[in-house]
This record gives C-alpha cells, structure tokens and sequence, in this order.
C-alpha cells in the first residue's frame, strides 16, 4: 500500500500514516499538499494521510479549499497527539540559539515558547523538512521545531523535549481516496459525514441550513466557513455531522438542505476515530 504525505521522513504525517497502516506502508513523500492529492488522483499512490487541523493551532490552511477542488474523499480520520522537540546540531546549547525553523503550523503551537526565548522564526514547508535544512546549513545558533523521529533520523540533538505551548497539543489528520470508499453503516458505530455547501450571502442563509440538523436531531462536531477568493457573494462552509449517510435522518437532511444552499459536496463519511471516545 501507498500512501502519499506532504513533507519527507520523519514529518508528522509520516509518522501518522506509519500508526495508522503499519510499519510496512510504503510513505511517498510529496512536496506540497496538492501534490500528495495529485499523487492519489493519478492513482500513483492508494490515499493520502493529511492534516486538516490541530487543537493549537486551528486550521490547517489551504486543505480546505483543495477538498473543494479536487476529486478525493475522506475515508477515515486519525488523531496524533504533537509532542514537539527543539533540535539542533550534535553539541549545540539552547541558550546559543538564535533562529528557529519549521512548518507554519508547528511554530503557531510553540509561539509562547518561542517567544519567550526570543528566538527568530523561519517557515519551511514541513517539520522534518526543517531538521534537515538546520543540518545542511550547519549553523549551532540554528534550531528545528520537529519530532523526536526527525531528530534520530537525522542523527541531530534534542535541545528541548515538549516545547509545544500546550500539553495536549494533537492533529487531526483524514486519509483521502479517489473512490467514494465509504463505510457501510453498522449499527454499532458512530460515524461522521463531512460536508461542503456555498450559500448566498444573505441574512438566515446559514441558520436555515443549520435549521435543517436540528430538525432531524444530527449534532454539529465542526463548522468552518472561508471566502472564495474570487468574491466575497458567496460564503462557503466545511462542516462534520454526527450520523451516516445511509441513514434516513441525514438522507432526508441533505435533500432539505438543497433547498438552502447552491451546492452541497458529500466528501466523506467514516467511522469516529477511537481517540473521539477519550474526548467525551
């Protein structure tokens, strides 16, 4: 099996791939996140491990509008708890450090502790990415925001362990296939339909919607809207709903909601992931 991530060896959707199939699974490193959608679309891989948000941090940005764009949908879910480590060159001091590099994300989940050691902040694509690039540039006023992973994969010195800024600092990350895989319904699981709608803007377009899963008693987990940035006519909303879609509460739910919106996109419905069951 083949599964295509955006970073290389030892990013955290390296490492969540790695828990969620196996040792065994084959990881392709991608560059961007588009390409690891592009990957799964040209069949070169069977699915995507990708992140879509974290407890920190929030959103995962421009996932969300890929899911609008390209023909994937979310087959499972995973969560991975994010355990950040301050990595620098064999034999360098936390106190020596100037420069701190990582993913966008990782450096908004250690903001206040890169903050307070008045550290200079760098973006890199991803988070093993940023370990390899403090190695090549061989500088011991340099320091990467990763995994302990990337740290031994990359024979690099752990400075700091646990420099999130949060202690229960976790990513959810969706796995994305080219077919519509979804699971059939039992009726000894709890699953989660993800939507995407577009409605006008125009007062109540939104509670209309919502109207219609309170009407059928469907719960909420998640609402995020974001502008299309060709306009600013049209909002547009991702949402999860507690429920299947072989199910006659969310059958009857999406039909009504139709009516409220100017379309509707069905991007996935899986079964809760067992890390929901210590949430509740």
């Amino acid at each position: 099996m083949k599964v295509a991530f955006q970073g290389v060896k030892g990013a955290y959707s390296y490492i969540a791939s790695k828990e969620l199939f196996g040792e065994s699974v084959s990881a392709i490193a991608c560059d961007s996140f588009q390409a690891a959608f592009d990957a799964v679309i040209s069949e070169e891989c069977d699915c995507a491990m990708i992140p879509i948000e974290n407890s920190t941090a929030g959103r995962v940005a421009d996932v969300h509008l890929l899911l609008k764009s390209k023909p994937l949908y979310i087959v499972a879910e995973d969560f991975l708890p994010i355990q950040h480590c301050l990595i620098g060159l064999k034999g360098a001091n936390i106190h020596d450090i100037k420069t701190v590099y990582s993913h966008p994300q990782a450096l908004m989940q250690c903001e206040h502790n890169v903050y307070e050691h008045g550290f200079s902040r760098v973006s890199t694509a991803d988070t093993g990415g940023a370990v390899t690039k403090v190695k090549k540039m061989d500088n011991m006023e340099c320091a990467a925001i990763a995994s302990s992973y990337a740290a031994q994969e990359y024979d690099m010195e752990i400075l700091k362990e646990g420099f999130q800024d949060l202690e229960n600092n976790t990513t959810r990350f969706v796995v994305l296939k080219k077919t519509m895989d979804f699971q059939p319904y039992n009726e000894n699981g709890k699953y989660i339909t993800t939507l995407l709608f577009d409605v006008s803007n125009k007062p109540s377009a939104l509670l209309d919607c919502l109207k219609v899963f309170a009407d059928k008693g469907l719960n909420l987990l998640k609402l995020e809207s974001y502008t299309d940035s060709s306009n600013f006519k049209t909002a547009h909303f991702i949402i999860d709903v507690e429920g299947h879609t072989q199910k006659k509460p969310m059958i009857e739910a999406l039909n009504k909601l139709k009516s409220h919106t100017n379309s509707i996109d069905v991007v996935g419905c899986y079964a809760f992931a067992k890390y929901r069951e210590n949430m509740r």
